[in-house]
C-alpha cells in the first residue's frame, strides 16, 4: 500500500506539472498569397490535423463559393487552402494554439508588420466549439480576393509576413523587421492572350512595354507586316496587318509586379503604363483602357495614369481568355473624357503572372511565353531554375518583427521545415533546399 501510494502521488505530481506547463498561444501570419495554400497545410499539420479531413483541428475560413454574406458549415481542404482569411484552433506539444492567417500581398505584409498596423482577422470566437475538420468548418465566401469576409472582425497586428520580394524593393525599406528567412522560390511567367502568335519576351522588350504601355508588334517579331502602319506603302488603317503588343499587369502593392520590375531592370520604384480589360464581345476584346479606369483613385487603381493594375493574377488570367482582333485603346482624363489612343487595331495582350495563373491562362486558351529565349512551363522545367538557366523568379521570404514568443518560434520553425518539402508546396514553387544557385536581392545576378 505504501509503495502504491508513493507511485500514485508521483503520477499525480507529474500530471499537475504537465498541466501547469501547458501554454496558450495566438500566432498571426499575413503577407503574400504565393505560399497561402502550403501555409494552410502547414498549420493543419502543426496542429496534428489529418491532411484530408482536417480532424481534429477546428477552423473558420473564407474559402468556397458561398456568397459574400453567407455562412455555411462544410467545405473541403481545397476550400480552406484557397482562403485569404482563416483561423485555426488546436494543440501542439500539449500547448493550445490559435493560428490566424490573413493573406493580403507581399508589399502589404511588409508594410503592415513593419509598421505594426492593425489588420482584420477571423476571431477565435467564430471557430466552432465542437465541430472539427474541413467538412464541419464554419466558412464565409469572399466577394473578391481583397474583400474581407463579414466575420473578419478582430483587428490586430501580426509579427510574421510572407513576401515575394525583399523590403528594400518596396516603399517600406526602412521599417524595423528581423532579417528575413528564405521560405522557397517563386517562379514567374510571361503570358499572352488567346490567339496571340508571340513566343518570347526579352528584357528590352519588357522595358519598352512597361514604359510605354504598348508597342508595335514588329518590335517583337521583326516582321515588316507587323509594323505595317509605319510603311508608307501600306494602308494606314489596315487591320489585316500591323498591330500592337499591349501590357496589362498587377498593381503597385503586388510582389509579382515588384519582382517583374526588378527582373526586367525597369526599376522597382519607377511607374509603369498598363492597360486593363475594357469591353468585350463574345470571345473578342473590343477595348482596353489605360489604368486607372476612372480619373480618381479607387480600389485597385492608382491616380497616376497607367500606374494601376489588377489586385490578383486571376484577373489577368481571365483577361487572357479573349482575342484582340479589332481593339480600341483609350484612357479617361481627369475630366472623365474618353481619349482614344488607337482604334480597331489587332492586339496581343501580354502580362506577367505566377505559375498557377499561367496554367489558368493556358486553360483559357492563352499562351505561355519564353523569357529571354528560355521557356518555363511549370514544375517539369524546375531544373532550369534550380541550375540558373531561367531567371524570372524571386525568393519567397518570411519576415518577422521583434522578439518572438515561444509559440511564434515553435510555429515558425515547423512552418519553414514543412515548406522545404517539395510535395508540401505543390507545383507553383520550388523548395529552397533544391536550389543550386542563388541571388543576393530581387533581379540581381544569379550565381553559386
Amino acid at each position: 500500500m505504501k509503495t502504491f501510494f508513493k507511485l500514485s502521488m508521483g503520477v499525480l505530481a507529474l500530471s499537475l506539472a504537465q498541466q501547469a506547463s501547458a501554454a496558450t498561444y495566438t500566432v498571426r501570419v499575413t503577407g503574400a498569397t504565393a505560399f497561402r495554400s502550403a501555409t494552410h497545410k502547414a498549420i493543419v499539420n502543426f496542429l496534428g490535423g489529418n491532411a484530408t479531413t482536417g480532424i481534429p483541428v477546428r477552423m473558420a475560413h473564407s474559402g468556397g463559393t458561398v456568397g459574400a454574406a453567407a455562412v455555411n458549415s462544410g467545405g473541403t481542404a481545397t476550400n480552406a487552402e484557397a482562403s485569404n482569411y482563416a483561423t485555426y484552433i488546436g494543440t501542439n506539444g500539449g500547448d493550445t494554439y490559435t493560428i490566424q492567417a490573413t493573406f493580403t500581398g507581399s508589399v502589404e505584409g511588409i508594410r503592415d508588420v513593419g509598421q505594426g498596423l492593425n489588420i482584420p482577422f477571423i476571431p477565435a470566437s467564430e471557430v466552432p466549439a465542437t465541430d472539427q475538420g474541413f467538412a464541419l468548418a464554419k466558412r464565409w465566401g469572399q466577394a473578391t480576393s481583397t474583400t474581407a469576409p463579414p466575420n473578419a472582425t478582430e483587428i490586430a497586428t501580426s509579427n510574421m509576413a510572407f513576401s515575394d520580394v525583399d523590403k528594400t524593393s518596396t516603399d517600406f525599406a526602412t521599417v524595423d523587421l528581423n532579417t528575413p528567412e528564405l521560405a522557397g522560390i517563386i517562379p514567374f511567367i510571361w503570358v499572352a492572350n488567346r490567339g496571340s502568335t508571340l513566343t518570347n519576351v526579352t528584357p528590352l522588350q519588357a522595358r519598352a512595354l512597361l514604359t510605354n504601355g504598348f508597342v508595335r508588334k514588329s518590335l517583337f517579331t521583326g516582321v515588316i507586316a507587323d509594323g505595317a502602319d509605319f510603311n508608307e506603302f501600306a494602308p494606314a488603317a489596315d487591320t489585316t496587318a500591323g498591330g500592337y503588343v499591349v501590357l496589362t499587369g498587377r498593381n503597385a502593392l503586388s510582389g509579382t509586379r515588384v519582382a517583374t520590375l526588378a527582373e526586367t531592370q525597369h526599376g522597382v520604384f519607377n511607374p509603369v503604363q498598363q492597360f486593363k480589360l475594357g469591353a468585350t464581345s463574345g470571345t473578342q476584346i473590343t477595348s482596353l483602357e489605360l489604368w486607372p479606369n476612372t480619373g480618381a483613385a479607387s480600389t485597385g487603381d492608382d491616380p497616376t495614369l497607367g500606374n494601376g493594375g489588377y489586385t490578383s493574377g486571376s484577373g489577368i488570367a481571365s483577361a487572357m481568355a479573349f482575342q484582340g482582333d479589332q481593339v480600341d485603346l483609350f484612357f479617361i482624363d481627369e475630366e472623365s473624357n474618353t481619349i482614344p489612343l488607337q482604334t480597331d487595331e489587332k492586339v496581343d495582350l501580354v502580362s506577367y503572372v505566377g505559375v498557377s495563373d499561367a496554367s489558368t491562362t493556358v486553360t483559357n486558351l492563352g499562351v505561355r511565353l519564353g523569357w529571354n529565349g528560355v521557356t518555363y512551363a511549370g514544375s517539369a522545367d524546375n531544373q532550369k531554375i534550380i541550375n540558373g538557366q531561367y531567371t524570372f523568379w524571386s525568393s519567397e521570404l518570411l519576415f518577422t518583427k521583434g522578439t518572438l514568443s515561444t509559440g511564434d518560434n515553435n510555429f515558425k520553425t515547423a512552418l519553414l521545415s514543412f515548406l522545404n518539402v517539395q510535395s508540401n508546396i505543390g507545383s507553383s514553387a520550388i523548395a529552397r533546399g533544391s536550389m543550386r544557385v542563388n541571388r543576393q536581392t530581387d533581379g540581381s545576378l544569379i550565381g553559386y
